[in-house]
């Protein structure tokens, strides 16, 4: 038995299973789930999340996952700054107004997270860019 989540997925493995098992596996059918339940578990599966993010340690866990990769972030070759470092692009006039766009897109992304980042990341990320606060 198995349990996948798609029609191709299921015909792969089908063929897998006969291939190595042969004649010492019978399929026997499949089943879909109903859209109702499926809705139904959406549902139920939003509430969790939304219950887990207020818990206090699922927050400070988020947070500091978000400060590490934005942290990360400062130091990657960016392929919308040519391939440069932000902490290196902020340093000509281009480079800082790229940067700047892409800490505004940042911010307004940030906005729709679930549960949102505390402000004070990206705040210590323009800090560190020696940018100041979004217009």
């Amino acid at each position: 038995m198995a349990d996948v989540n798609s029609t191709e997925r299921a015909e792969a493995f089908r063929k897998v299973v006969e291939d190595a098992l042969g004649d010492r596996a019978r399929y026997r059918g499949s089943e879909f789930p109903v859209a109702e339940e499926s809705a139904a578990d959406d549902v139920a599966a939003d509430e969790e999340r939304r219950r887990l993010a207020e818990l206090p340690e699922v927050r400070d866990h988020h947070n500091r996952v978000i400060a590490a990769h934005y942290e990360d972030w400062l130091t990657l070759e960016i392929p919308a700054l040519g391939d440069r470092r932000p902490i290196d692009a902020v340093k000509e006039t281009e480079g800082r107004e790229k940067v700047e766009a892409l800490l505004r897109q940042m911010e307004r992304d940030a906005l729709r997270m679930s549960p949102p980042p505390d402000e004070a990341i990206l705040k210590r990320v323009r800090e560190r860019l020696g940018l100041g606060q979004a217009p």
